[in-house]
């Protein structure tokens, strides 16, 4: 009997070693399962995020574009438009010097013709309609 005691005793030993067991198994696996159901949420929000930065990155790459796009427009055009006023201030200022040139050479002519008329040494002649100048130097 003390046999069958020692062996009741072992088997009983034995079957809460087993459920004791059984219940460590379980809770592992609960906490395998916790483990990568954290994990597999993890992943996700890393993909939302990095797909975030790649809709962020790709929208700053668009407007990079836009932006450099418009101010090579803006200063192609103003490059024209400064050309233009160039061209037109060219153009006034020879407009300028061939007036003020001409208006030179006419008062020029004037003083010299005045000159002449006022000088002493100029000597009229009449021949019927014709006036002919003689200037003596």
């Amino acid at each position: 009997m003390k046999k069958l005691e020692t062996e009741s005793y072992a088997d009983m030993e034995l079957t809460i070693k087993e459920t004791e067991m059984k219940k460590k198994v379980e809770d592992l696996e609960r906490d395998r399962d916790r483990l990568i159901q954290e994990r597999n949420e993890y992943e996700r929000e890393k993909e939302e995020e990095l797909k975030a930065l790649q809709s962020a990155l790709e929208d700053a790459l668009e407007e990079k574009i836009k932006v450099q796009t418009k101010w090579e427009r803006d200063f192609a055009e103003l490059q024209e438009s400064n050309s233009c006023l160039m061209d037109d201030f060219e153009w006034k200022l020879r407009q300028i010097e061939a007036n003020c040139k001409k208006k030179i050479q006419d008062k020029d002519k004037q003083v010299s013709d005045t000159a002449i008329q006022n000088s002493p040494a100029v000597k009229f002649k009449r021949r019927g309609k014709m006036l002919s100048f003689g200037v003596i130097f």
